[in-house]
């Protein structure tokens, strides 16, 4: 069975390649294959985690979290006028 690459070596993989190291001179300098970062960098894209798992799904939230925090002030108002 082949051997793991840790977690933190794929993280600094990624970091060095978003610096602008290419994906080979990255793979290289941390002594891990192209094709492991290639499949690292696709498993965070469409899995939301360099490990993979299971991908996401369901439709995004509309709201972020700053506009959740503020909802319950607007339906406070909306409850009070609603009234009127």
């Amino acid at each position: 069975m082949p051997e793991t690459v840790p977690r933190r070596t794929k993280l600094d993989a990624l970091v060095l390649e978003a610096q602008g190291l290419k994906q080979t001179e990255a793979a290289a300098s941390l002594g891990i294959s192209q094709r492991l970062l290639q499949k690292a960098k696709h498993n965070l894209r469409y899995h939301g985690d360099i490990e993979g798992g299971q991908q996401k799904r369901g439709r995004k939230p509309l709201l972020n979290a700053e506009m959740e925090d503020v909802r319950p002030n607007f339906m406070a108002i909306e409850r009070l006028t609603a009234r009127d």
